[in-house]
């Protein structure tokens, strides 16, 4: 009987000094970067656009943004290989923020997918395109307050996303 009240308090000893699972997991480094006390009250939203054809056009940001890369690549004469190789990128690039974006959740920051999305896509066109550079920023510039103009994202989940894209893609 003693073994086993050892065993038991052994164990829990054991299970108490490493945490919950979650805290196992380690936390990327990048999430050390972000504000921890941004208020609404902090972030100025711009206003939105006087037309709404802008809002219904980003209303898919992954398949808009493919467009805006592909067409940045035409432009500047890219061969369809490099085209193929640079909308896989962005892809890879995308999921690797939309995973961060989803730890950043868990650790209770709020966090605008949209504006994620936004920020990488300008700042990947922007490096394989530099002439494009002004062109995607812009339009970053609306696509990423497309979900706060239209009542669904926070002005802080916002800059949130886009620290988060930033320090992903530098």
């Amino acid at each position: 009987m003693a073994y086993s009240r050892w065993f038991v308090l052994l164990l829990v000893l054991l299970l108490s000094a490493c945490g919950t699972p979650s805290a196992l997991e380690p936390s990327d480094p990048r999430l050390a970067t972000l504000p921890t006390d941004l208020t609404e009250e902090a972030v100025v939203i711009p206003p939105a656009p006087a037309d709404p054809a802008l809002l219904v056009a980003w209303a898919n940001p992954q398949e808009r943004w493919r467009a805006v890369a592909e067409q940045a690549a035409r432009l500047d004469g890219a061969s369809p290989e490099s085209i193929e190789a640079e909308n896989a990128a962005l892809e890879a690039a995308w999921q690797t923020g939309l995973a961060l974006a989803t730890q950043a959740r868990t650790q209770g920051y709020e966090v605008d997918d949209s504006a994620l999305i936004a920020e990488i896509a300008w700042r990947m066109i922007a490096h394989n395109h530099p002439l494009r550079a002004d062109p995607a920023r812009e339009a970053a510039d609306t696509a990423a307050w497309v979900e706060v103009w239209q009542g669904r994202s926070t002005g802080p989940a916002v800059v949130t996303g886009r620290l988060l894209a930033n320090a992903m893609v530098r």
